[in-house]
């Protein structure tokens, strides 16, 4: 019995039959591959976030109740704070307006933080500034366990200004990633309450 060869069109057949099946195959490694990537990133931003989450609540709640007997000043620096310098910050809300590019191996992550009174001053002239309702909302959506707290202290505490939201933004702008971090300080607890560091993103 004679062999008989493929024909041209059956050669043609197979070469694309396996140029489509080699291509399905490539695109899902590439995806893979960029799940892969992402997953360590999120691991290496949700370190970076918390471990400056755990630097903000180790201050205290603001330097000047100290001094005062009492009154605290706007959000941000106070006198002899260098700007980008964490090293002489003293209390939590120094770190208002705080953002950095990290380098060497963190290098494409950048670190943010943003500081509000969750209450207005109700014994003080400073003009209340609101958090943003969006950062608001990735803080209280379904952690029941904030609202749990916050019902836990005093009233007076509560609506005279005591409390600060603390947003901590980590973002990797390569991959997408941006997740936040939410912590809350009281003047009852200058190392901060025990609920941090929640990831939203």
């Amino acid at each position: 019995m004679a062999q008989r060869g493929m024909t041209l069109i059956e050669v043609i057949l197979a070469i694309v039959i396996l140029s489509v099946a080699v291509t399905a195959d490539l695109t899902l490694l590439a995806q893979v591959g960029h799940d892969s990537v992402r997953s360590e990133v999120m691991v290496r931003a949700t370190g970076l976030g918390q471990g400056l989450m755990e630097q903000i609540l180790s201050k205290r709640y603001d330097e000047l109740l100290e001094i005062t007997g009492g009154n605290w000043s706007t959000l941000g620096l106070d006198l002899g704070e260098i700007p980008g310098d964490v090293s002489t910050f003293d209390d939590v809300d120094d770190f208002n307006g705080f953002s950095e590019t990290l380098t060497g191996s963190l290098a494409g992550f950048t670190r943010s933080v943003q500081v509000y009174y969750l209450f207005p001053v109700l014994a003080d002239s400073i003009p209340y500034v609101p958090p943003p309702a969006a950062l608001l909302q990735g803080w209280w959506e379904g952690q029941t366990a904030w609202a749990e707290a916050l019902s836990n202290i005093n009233p007076v505490t509560r609506y005279n200004g005591n409390i600060k939201l603390i947003a901590v933004t980590v973002a990797h702008p390569a991959t997408g990633v941006s997740l936040v971090f939410y912590g809350l300080a009281t003047t009852l607890n200058s190392q901060g309450f025990p609920i941090e560091g929640i990831p939203n993103g």
